[in-house]
Parts: structure tokens; C-alpha cells; sequence
């Protein structure tokens, strides 16, 4: 994104556009040192988060001073609405983030509402990738104590990757990524770490369904109960739910599957008001 977008200028609109439809926003911010990659100025990753923020700002206000109170009404729900968006754009033209007024308001949930039916830029949770030199990645713990103050946001929020090296083992097999990670002092990849965190921005988690010919994560919000989790699978799932046998993941590995850890009293049935936890393996019983 380049100063300007707000107006057009370079991806401009239609990419404010395409950030709208996002549930998160992940910036990019270049920390490597390297001349054949131009850029404006120095590297700053503290000035081009600044300039990314200032044109989702901008943005924003675009969207907020659109919307209008209808002249004759007297609902009590619409009237609230109105006030909100009121104090989305009075925390926005003061140049702060819409995501400051989901933290202070009374009302977290209307604000969350009005956030997500404007899709306010602004208002989006965010993450914060340091792409750094190659020879910085194992120092991610210093990079992340460095920056993060500087950038304003909390260590959690950062993630420390080098593109470059993300290019080079995205060509190699499985084991030969695992060995140069491991000469690089690292025992994940860059892309590993970022869905990780992700995931934990995202307040998402995962279960495993292991059949004889397929085992496979599906993806749930936090706090997903069984049957709303066995509709991501298909929603009929959901309708003739019935229980749920479950295994932690660690005892399904040790026990080599269903059969062992039913022979080790490690599995249980779980209800309809269970809900999920990071890492179940999982099989649903459900109507016939």
C-alpha cells in the first residue's frame, strides 16, 4: 500500500476493497537490507506502518461520513446504532484506530456489529510480519522486544520471518526443510509461526477426524460446541447429532488410534453441550 490509497493512488480502492472482505489484517512491514529491492526512502518499518494506518484511517472516515440517521425515526436500536457509529468516527478522525472504541466502549457487541457491517478497516484485528534478512531469523526474540514497542502493539501481535528463506525451502521435500531450519537455529518455518498466530488473533482452533483412509483438521472458532462443530464437516452432522467420541491427540498417537485408546479408557462420549478443544480427534455419532 503506498501514501494516497484512500484516493486512489496506487492499488488504491480496489484494494481497501479486497482488505474489506478480511477477518484479519496482516502487515507486511520490510525490515531487509537489500538494494535490488526499491523502495522510497530508507526502510522504516515504524513510518510504513504509519502510512498504512493513516490510509485505513482515511478510509474509513470515507465510510463513516456516508452514513446518515434516518430523519424520522424513534427506535430505540436504531438510535444506539447512530450513536455508535457517532463515536467510531469521533475516535477515527482523532486519528486512532475504530479497534480502541471495541476495547472502551459500554457496549462491546453493538460496537462489534456496526464495526462488521461497515467493515471498518480500522476495526480489524491485526498482525505484524518483520521480514528480516536472513541472517536475523534466529534472533526473533530480540527483533520482536525491538520492535513491538516501536510499532506500538504487543509481542503476541509480531511474527518474524524472512521471505527469502520462506522462498527457498518452499522447493525442498519435508526433510531437507526440517535440516536447513535446523541450521538456521529454528525448528518451525515462518509460515508455520504466522498461521499459529493467526489462529490465537483469529480465536480459532482446530479438531482431527481420522477415518481408515483420511485423517484431517477442520477449522472452528473457540468455543464451538460438538454439533456446530460436526456441521463444518457437513450439516447434516449437526441436525442427527447424537454424541461425540472424543480423544485428546496425544493419547490417540500413543495408543495408535480408536481401538487403543478405547482399550486404554482414554476416549469419551460428549453431548451436545461439550465444547470443542484445541487438538480433539473426533467422531461423530449421529442419526441414521
Amino acid at each position: 500500500m503506498v501514501k494516497g490509497a484512500a484516493e486512489g493512488a496506487g492499488l488504491g480502492n480496489k484494494f481497501l476493497a479486497n482488505i474489506r472482505e478480511t477477518s484479519a489484517i496482516c502487515h507486511v512491514l520490510r525490515v531487509f537490507t537489500d538494494s535490488q529491492v526499491l523502495r522510497e526512502g530508507s526502510v522504516s518499518p515504524v513510518e510504513d506502518l504509519a502510512i498504512i494506518r493513516t490510509e485505513l484511517q482515511l478510509a474509513d472516515l470515507v465510510t463513516l461520513e456516508k452514513q446518515t440517521l434516518p430523519k424520522t425515526t424513534k427506535d430505540r436500536k436504531v438510535l444506539e446504532r447512530w450513536k455508535m457509529i457517532q463515536e467510531f468516527h469521533q475516535m477515527v478522525a482523532a486519528g486512532q484506530q475504530a479497534s480502541e472504541l471495541l476495547k472502551q466502549t459500554h457496549d462491546p457487541d453493538l460496537a462489534q456489529q456496526v464495526a462488521k457491517e461497515l467493515c471498518l478497516l480500522t476495526a480489524k484485528p491485526e498482525i505484524f510480519v518483520l521480514n528480516v534478512d536472513e541472517a536475523w531469523v534466529a534472533q526473533t526474540d530480540k527483533l520482536i522486544a525491538e520492535f513491538a514497542p516501536q510499532l506500538g502493539v504487543v509481542p503476541h501481535q509480531v511474527v518474524v520471518i524472512s521471505a527469502q528463506i520462506e522462498s527457498e525451502i518452499a522447493t525442498l521435500t519435508t526433510q531437507d526443510q526440517q535440516l536447513y531450519l535446523a541450521d538456521l537455529g529454528l525448528n518451525q518455518s515462518g509460515l508455520e509461526r504466522l498461521a499459529a498466530v493467526a489462529y490465537k488473533t483469529l480465536k480459532l482452533q482446530s479438531f482431527l477426524t481420522a477415518g481408515q483412509l483420511e485423517v484431517r483438521a477442520w477449522t472452528i472458532a473457540q468455543g464451538t460446541k460438538a454439533p456446530q462443530a460436526a456441521a463444518v464437516i457437513h450439516t447434516d452432522f449437526e441436525k442427527n447429532f447424537i454424541k461425540a467420541k472424543i480423544a485428546n491427540y496425544a493419547d490417540f498417537v500413543a495408543c495408535q488410534g480408536w481401538a487403543g485408546v478405547r482399550e486404554a479408557g482414554k476416549q469419551r462420549l460428549e453431548g451436545k453441550d461439550y465444547a470443542m478443544q484445541e487438538g480433539d480427534v473426533v467422531e461423530f455419532m449421529r442419526k441414521t
